[in-house]
């Protein structure tokens, strides 16, 4: 049985714990596969968002709180799919954006991740 002081000073080799996903073949796959997800995400997120906040605003004739959280949930999605052509740029090339983008495209990420739980 080993104790918490021999776990802190254990030291473990990547390719051991996961041997599929090691080397230069992990990378590659996801050089390619997160900016396709990424970009479905985006097309899909984009346009099936824009479609609920024109239901949300000139449809609805009688604002519930369901319908107030429903548009918030929208809105934190929008703010996130906005950035997300940032971070598939990112992924390919180095951050060309300068670091006033990088955290505005930060604080939609979080806004995004907190608004969902609080909204």
């Amino acid at each position: 049985m080993m104790d918490s002081s021999n776990v802190s000073n254990a030291t473990y080799n990547n390719n051991s714990l996961v041997p599929c996903l090691s080397g230069k073949n992990y990378e590659k796959v996801l050089l390619y596969l997160l900016p396709i997800s990424y970009s479905l995400v985006f097309f899909f997120g984009l346009s099936l968002n824009a479609m609920v906040l024109f239901f949300f605003t000139f449809r609805t004739k009688r604002w519930t709180p369901s319908t107030i959280y429903m548009l918030n949930l929208t809105v934190c999605d929008t703010l996130y799919v906005f950035t997300l052509p940032f971070f598939i740029y990112n992924w390919v090339k180095d951050w060309p954006f300068g670091e006033a983008v990088c955290k505005i495209c930060a604080f939609l990420f979080q806004a995004n991740h907190y608004g969902r739980w609080y909204a």
